[in-house]
Order: structure tokens, then sequence, then C-alpha cells
């Protein structure tokens, strides 16, 4: 499962979701780019591999250039 915090609030989640895309279009739609993803698996957590860093962020970029954002 992925997982949307604030890093100056880790301990809170923000959203969740199963896949790496659905958490890319709650990304891209709460309009914030402080806000940061990672991945949670039975009580641990750790941050996003650079593959998945790298889908999302291109992901997020794309959704945001169709919403007509920057």
């Amino acid at each position: 499962m992925y997982v949307i915090f604030d890093p100056a609030r880790p301990h809170i989640a923000l959203d969740s979701a199963d896949t790496l895309d659905a958490i890319a279009t709650a990304l891209s739609s709460k309009g914030r780019s402080d806000l940061t993803a990672c991945v949670s698996q039975d009580g641990h957590s750790r941050g996003l591999s650079e593959a998945e860093q790298h889908e999302l962020d291109a992901r997020v970029r794309d959704l945001r250039s169709l919403a007509g954002e920057t």
C-alpha cells in the first residue's frame, strides 16, 4: 500500500491507495508540492524506490498538465 504524508508530520497518513497510479492521482489533486509518498507494508514503511519515485513524479506531472496546472 502507498501512503501520502506531509514530511513535517510523517506519522499522519493523509491518503492511501493500493497502486502508484492512484497515489499519483491523489497527489495531483491535492495541489501541494510538499507532500510525499512511501510504501507501507506489514506495519513497516519505506521510501519509494528510485523507479517508483520516477514513475510517481512523471504521472503527477502528466496529471497536473492535463488539468492545466504547472
